[in-house]
């Protein structure tokens, strides 16, 4: 199994900005550095809450006080998946979701619609990996 995080996307709530990406080199460790409360320890719960957790973990005030929008992009052996979920507000979680896949995924400026979860599955592998089936429909906005 090929699956590696390719890059981190934060879309802000003001539209007038540009979506923060933080990029990945491939096939090697990354060490994320940085001073203190700049949104490293945020990194692990962004990437969970994307790739589809029941909950979102993501540290409350200034990142998601400024985000609308949290995406993580991955490389498989068939391409590229953006996978995006909508900042939950006061809730622990939102369902809105959008899944984009291609050879290579261009990441959109804005979120152009999204996506509900409607059914999550887990189970394991032979190899004790835990995989995570997403069914989805289309949500209307």
């Amino acid at each position: 199994m090929f699956f590696q995080i390719k890059e981190v996307v934060l879309w802000p709530k003001k539209s007038n900005l540009a979506p923060r990406r933080l990029r990945f080199e491939l096939g090697k460790v990354n060490v994320i550095s940085g001073a203190s409360r700049t949104g490293k320890s945020a990194i692990i719960p962004i990437i969970d809450y994307c790739l589809g957790s029941d909950k979102c973990s993501i540290p409350v005030k200034t990142i998601r006080d400024t985000c609308a929008w949290f995406g993580v992009v991955v490389k498989t052996r068939h391409g590229e998946i953006l996978l995006a979920r909508r900042e939950p507000g006061q809730d622990l979680k939102c369902n809105d979701m959008i899944i984009i896949e291609g050879k290579e995924v261009e990441v959109p400026i804005h979120i152009p619609g999204s996506y509900r979860i409607v059914k999550r599955e887990h189970r394991l592998n032979p190899r004790n990996i835990e995989w995570i089936s997403l069914i989805l429909c289309k949500s209307q906005i």
